[in-house]
């Protein structure tokens, strides 16, 4: 572990440690979205590079997939779009910062606590069909449930266990729907609203 000039949280060191060989750069910044007060209070969308960088760095030797050249190396080639165009990649957002999603949606979303408005934006952006979403998700349309409630906790307040209540609230009071396919991501539509 090297030393840095950046003052890191230790709870989002040790939980993207936890993850080990499985630690990816985009979740790494997720986490670093999620949980680094400097990310969360600063006016940029997402987190700057040198940030993540300095986070790499900061994992114990050995058992990591994400060293500072890999975030590098996927800052790099950050997708350069203010739109979605798919998960497991980088944006770009501005001023050396990256995120795990697109600028329009921090701009929309930032700050967020209502789980019906992430829907409605989201779906609003992607579309709900079916190919909106690529692989992720059950069938049918709407937004993946894990997809929802990874963007509700990085870009919104809430926790992912208050997010997760307030989705189960929604379905309870007929606002949102899943398909009844019984995928564990099943995906989320507002029911009553024809997104076509």
């Amino acid at each position: 572990m090297a030393d840095t000039d950046i003052d890191l949280i230790d709870d989002v060191v040790d939980a993207a440690a936890d993850r080990g060989d499985n630690l990816v750069t985009t979740e790494l910044t997720a986490l670093v979205e999620r949980h680094d007060p400097v990310a969360i209070e600063s006016n940029a969308f997402g987190v700057s590079v040198d940030r993540l960088v300095a986070y790499a760095d900061a994992l114990p030797e050995g058992g990591h997939e994400v060293t500072p050249d890999d975030v590098r190396a996927a800052a790099a080639e950050a997708v350069e779009s203010e739109s979605w165009v798919g998960g497991g990649r980088l944006y770009a957002t501005g001023d050396g910062h990256v995120s795990v999603y697109p600028r329009e949606w921090h701009e929309a979303l930032a700050g967020e606590d209502d789980v019906r408005r992430f829907v409605e934006t989201i779906i609003a952006e992607v579309g709900d069909s079916e190919a909106a979403f690529g692989e992720g998700g059950g069938r049918g349309p709407g937004v993946p449930e894990n997809v929802l409630l990874n963007a509700v906790t990085v870009l919104g307040t809430p926790t992912w266990e208050e997010a997760k209540a307030q989705l189960e609230s929604l379905r309870d009071d007929d606002v949102v729907a899943e398909r009844l396919d019984q995928h564990p991501d099943a995906r989320v539509e507002l029911v009553g609203v024809d997104h076509g």
